[in-house]
């Protein structure tokens, strides 16, 4: 399994009194898509072929956490996927990453001379894409099931999906979940909430569930604009921009409040003194909500040209 983060002190560290808290392994998943990407752009083959032992005990390591029931991984105890909060046994994030991991190492391993490999790969790829929309599609709130918890229930929180859920959707539920990502459920004047206002355990201020990312604005505009809903895209997009010039350059702000005000983030505040995350381990402090979202509300009114911004984001 790759290592979600790691210090670079970390030689320093006594690891049975700290134990090692980021046990994401949904990130040797991403290496796989990463590396397919890598070598597309740049058609460097020998560095698949010079690093093919670690590619292919990656692969590896993907195919032993899926299930042979239904094609689709499983975070194993003591892991986690991408979801520090609520650590699913299941995740929608997962099955994706799955399914493009294994497409991946199917293209690597015929640009690396390794045919052989490439058939099982990717039929292990299409069996996941055919299992994915039956079994985390949630019809109580007509939405995906972001992760199935531990009891084999769905996941209370619905998060903007990974973007290559989407087509594996028919067109009636794609337009569904575009509605709703379009909307004021997931829409605010500076961006897009990770998790929507319906959600049962919606709450603003906190760290994942309501406050706005910019991963999660940059993956709604990708999907809009993929879906061909332009105008919708645009308009997402453009609420992201200002983000860019409020430090220095290349770099975007922690998440911000998914709402002005609320009552739960004023009742967070007079708690603890300042937003705080009550479900993170860390106890993450947001941005201060109105000083923060005062500099990118008077940014966003700035004229930022549109085409070569949108050049530059589709290459």
């Amino acid at each position: 399994m790759m290592r979600h983060e790691m210090s670079q002190s970390a030689a320093y560290v006594h690891w049975t009194d700290y134990p090692y808290m980021f046990p994401h392994v949904d990130i040797t998943f991403a290496f796989l898509e990463k590396l397919r990407t890598y070598a597309r752009i740049t058609g460097d083959a020998d560095f698949v072929r010079t690093h093919w032992d670690a590619i292919r005990k990656a692969y590896e390591y993907c195919v032993s956490l899926v299930d042979p029931d239904d094609g689709l991984p499983r975070v194993p105890r003591g892991k986690e996927g991408s979801d520090e909060q609520r650590q699913p046994r299941e995740e929608l994030s997962l099955a994706v990453a799955w399914m493009q991991a294994s497409a991946a190492f199917a293209d690597l391993a015929r640009l690396s001379g390794h045919e052989q490999l490439a058939p099982a790969a990717q039929a292990a790829s299409a069996r996941a894409a055919q299992a994915i929309p039956a079994h985390f599609w949630n019809a109580r709130t007509g939405y995906f099931a972001s992760g199935i918890l531990n009891d084999g229930t769905a996941e209370p929180e619905m998060h903007v999906p990974p973007e290559a859920a989407l087509p594996l959707l028919d067109d009636v539920r794609r337009a569904a979940v575009l509605d709703r990502i379009a909307g004021l459920e997931f829409q605010t004047a500076w961006g897009t909430r990770g998790v929507g206002s319906a959600s049962p355990t919606y709450d603003p201020g906190s760290y994942a569930t309501g406050s706005v990312w910019a991963g999660s604005t940059a993956t709604a505009a990708s999907e809009l604009w993929n879906a061909g809903r332009a105008e919708a895209a645009w308009k997402v997009w453009r609420s992201l921009l200002p983000w860019i010039t409020l430090d220095s350059m290349a770099t975007c702000t922690r998440p911000c409040p998914g709402q002005l005000s609320s009552r739960r983030s004023n009742r967070c505040r007079s708690r603890h003194g300042r937003l705080h995350c009550s479900c993170h381990r860390s106890s993450t402090a947001l941005p201060d909500s109105r000083s923060t979202l005062r500099r990118i509300l008077r940014r966003s009114r700035r004229r930022f040209p549109p085409i070569g911004i949108v050049l530059a984001w589709r290459t």
